[in-house]
């Protein structure tokens, strides 16, 4: 089931929150990196929306 985006609002960060949420990517990315990993690694970007509750 798909929602739509009137269904989400987004949600409310401060900039310490999302740099901190994309510090913790880059240092697993680093790790995989150093254990010798070569090859494209994908991750998700930070969801800003939420679905909104009832």
């Amino acid at each position: 089931m798909q929602l739509k985006v009137k269904d989400k609002k987004p949600l409310t960060l401060s900039k310490q929150q999302i740099t901190a949420h994309y510090a913790i990517i880059a240092r697993h990315l680093r790790q995989l990196r150093h254990q010798g990993r070569e090859d494209f690694i994908n991750f998700s970007g930070l969801d800003i929306y939420q679905k909104e509750t009832l």
